[in-house]
């Protein structure tokens, strides 16, 4: 059975949408090619806990040269103080006192284990702490609450995202980080002068001081992207370079790694609102609130962010597109107006030995006045369909 060739011919249009996509297809390689790039590449790699039981003590982070210190920072109304400790003392801070136990460093497991068996804490609860690489949110165990989340952590021209673990009981709150991080200066500085009500108010307003510094961090880093989001627009107007379209796109990726990690905060909040009885009480659900206002006005303009850059990124093909026609105009239009100059050239060139205009005394000179009559004429002609 003889088979029969089709010949499919697409119209100019789809022609040009599959010309466009190729040009996208080829633009997402060249980018996903600068993001292997080892240099770009800031995860580090992960501890494999594939086939360990429930319960097992591992760091799955990579920051080793940090070694586990305890700090204990107590404080009323009145007092205050700051001390570094061991783990040990943990069960002598019943003192009337808010407690803050500031443990920086994960990589000792045995003291994070001593940790836990001072104060009962489930393995759960532990396992939670040392797996820096788990989603953020909240969970119950017995009279404790455990809450991990990702914060701004900077290292060069971009910021790495940084699990900060809290742990809150009715007698202390206490917090895991792998190393120092900012948002512990700052409740430092204001419970050590002072600032604000903080000093007057229960444990868990200290929770909410934490939350709400850490939201903040992220909406002054918001506002940065968002202003080189602007920057770059104007750039991409003036002077496109694929240079300009690698920034925009390692924004966008900083600004979805955003809210993948900030989005799960929404659902922690909703939860510590809805406590009514325990460690969260009545009076805190406002504070509580006006994070969560601050967290959704994040998450909207995150959103928004996002679409820019999306938005940047057409502009930029655009812009590269247009430059490109611009350049082909410019081609044809020189090619056209050589074209009946070729065509004279060719035919005086042929040099056949019938043709009276060779032998002519002024031949060459009204040939070349032509042709820069032709010439001048299609320039003129140009102008006016602005063309050129």
């Amino acid at each position: 059975m003889a088979t029969e060739k089709v010949e499919i011919d697409f119209p100019l249009g789809k022609r040009f949408q599959m010309g466009f996509l190729l040009s996208e297809l080829f633009t997402f390689i060249e980018v996903n090619r600068f993001y292997k790039n080892p240099i770009m590449s800031k995860k580090g790699k992960r501890t494999n806990k594939t086939g360990l039981p429930p319960g097992s003590l591992v760091y799955t982070g990579h920051i080793k040269e940090v070694k586990t210190r305890v700090e204990f920072i107590c404080y009323d109304a009145e007092q205050f103080s700051k001390q570094e400790g061991s783990v040990e003392q943990i069960p002598e801070l019943r003192n009337g006192q808010i407690n803050w136990v500031k443990v920086t460093g994960l990589d000792e497991i045995t003291e994070i284990e001593k940790i836990g068996k001072q104060l009962d804490l489930n393995h759960l609860l532990l396992e939670d702490i040392l797996n820096i690489n788990q989603r953020p949110g909240l969970s119950e165990y017995n009279k404790a609450l455990f809450i991990s989340l990702k914060a701004l952590h900077p290292n060069g021209n971009w910021p790495e995202f940084r699990q900060l673990s809290f742990v809150l009981t009715s007698e202390m709150l206490l917090s895991f980080a792998e190393e120092d991080h900012s948002a512990f200066k700052i409740i430092e500085e204001r419970l050590s002068q002072k600032i604000g009500k903080i000093r007057q108010k229960g444990i868990d307003y200290l929770l909410h001081a934490f939350l709400d510094v850490i939201v903040d961090q992220y909406n002054e880093y918001l506002d940065t992207l968002t202003d080189a989001i602007e920057l770059y627009d104007e750039k991409v107007l003036k002077n496109p370079t694929e240079n300009l379209l690698l920034e925009i796109q390692q924004i966008r990726k900083q600004l979805i790694e955003i809210d993948r990690l900030v989005s799960p905060l929404r659902d922690v909040l909703n939860q510590l609102i809805s406590m009514n009885e325990g460690i969260i009480v009545n009076t805190s659900h406002p504070y509580y609130r006006d994070v969560l206002d601050h967290l959704l006005l994040l998450l909207g303009n995150v959103k928004s962010d996002i679409e820019l850059t999306s938005s940047s990124k057409d502009f930029y093909v655009s812009r590269v597109s247009l430059n490109m026609n611009k350049v082909i105009q410019l081609l044809t239009i020189f090619s056209v107006i050589f074209m009946p100059l070729t065509f004279l050239a060719g035919v005086y060139g042929m040099n056949f030995e019938n043709m009276p205009e060779l032998r002519t005394h002024y031949g060459y000179f009204v040939v070349l006045g032509v042709m820069f009559l032709i010439f001048i004429g299609m320039l003129i002609l140009f102008r006016r369909k602005k063309w050129l």
